[in-house]
């Protein structure tokens, strides 16, 4: 017979359990997001402000306010500092002068390639306590959470 109590209770030890895992992962990712940051010295957003270059490719300065949910002076400094750290350029649109873009210095490109190796290395390094079974279960599970986060983030944007 099918016991509700049961089921709420089941369901609430399996969101603890993915909130504690989460919580170790954000931990993780945190870390070495603070170490890429030190090495440059860098602040946290100043590093999302460069993620979402390198993840943009080419982004205007208005998208990056907004995508950054700063004030547009506050864009700007973080902007300024990180061209004076050689890690942006800034380029000029071809038709609106008004329209500035914002994209990764070949410094910053190398920078994260680094970042990327050293990443890449630590995964294998994970992935080799695995056997194939597992560590294609472990790459799906990772796979579906990005692909849940990208519906919920829609949603949410609606």
């Amino acid at each position: 017979m099918f016991n509700p109590d049961k089921k709420k209770n089941q369901d609430q030890e399996k969101v603890s359990r993915l909130n504690q895992a989460f919580l170790v992962l954000v931990h993780f990712f945190h870390n070495r997001a603070n170490q890429f940051c030190k090495t440059l010295n860098l602040s946290l957003p100043q590093y999302r402000m460069l993620m979402i270059i390198k993840k943009e490719g080419s982004i205007s300065v208005n998208s990056l306010r907004s995508k950054m949910d700063t004030a547009q002076s506050t864009t700007s400094e973080m902007i300024d500092r990180l061209v004076k750290l050689k890690l942006v350029v800034r380029k000029k649109h071809p038709r609106d002068q008004r329209i500035t873009f914002c994209q990764l210095s070949q410094k910053a490109q190398r920078l994260f390639q680094e970042m990327m190796d050293r990443m890449n290395h630590y995964f294998q390094k994970m992935l080799e306590n695995l056997d194939e079974k597992e560590q294609n279960s472990l790459i799906q599970s990772m796979e579906n959470i990005v692909d849940l986060l990208s519906v919920i983030q829609k949603k949410e944007e609606k």
